[in-house]
């Protein structure tokens, strides 16, 4: 949220601004806020009163991080000496726009003396 017109500090650590920040109180509490979310952001979104794609979560030690988010591997979205989450959500929209893009792309190599066979896609790796 943005305290008196000004982001805060979490905001401009991540530069999200409009991000709602939740103190993690454990993964029952924190899967019940991103539902929330999400729900929001799909639902409330507009042109006047964008939200944001992104959730805050904060007070998450390296241990607790490591136990709850052991399938988690961006080194970008949590920050250790701040005990700082961030959390994207991404929508079925977005993620068809980034296929397609993918095969567009694909297919425009292959047509240039199959450059296609250049590129090893790693996913999110």
């Amino acid at each position: 949220m943005i305290e008196n017109g000004r982001k805060t500090r979490s905001q401009q650590v991540f530069n999200v601004s409009s991000t709602n920040e939740y103190e993690y109180l454990g993964k029952k509490h924190f899967t019940k806020i991103c539902l929330k979310e999400y729900h929001d952001f799909l639902e409330k979104d507009t042109d006047l009163e964008p939200r944001s794609g992104y959730i805050i979560f904060s007070n998450i030690d390296n241990e607790t991080y490591e136990h709850d988010f052991p399938e988690s591997s961006d080194p970008d979205t949590y920050i250790p000496s701040l005990k700082l989450l961030l959390v994207k959500m991404t929508t079925d929209a977005h993620e068809v726009a980034h296929r397609q893009l993918d095969k567009l792309i694909i297919k425009k190599l292959s047509q240039m003396n199959d450059l296609d066979d250049e590129i090893h896609p790693l996913g999110a790796a």
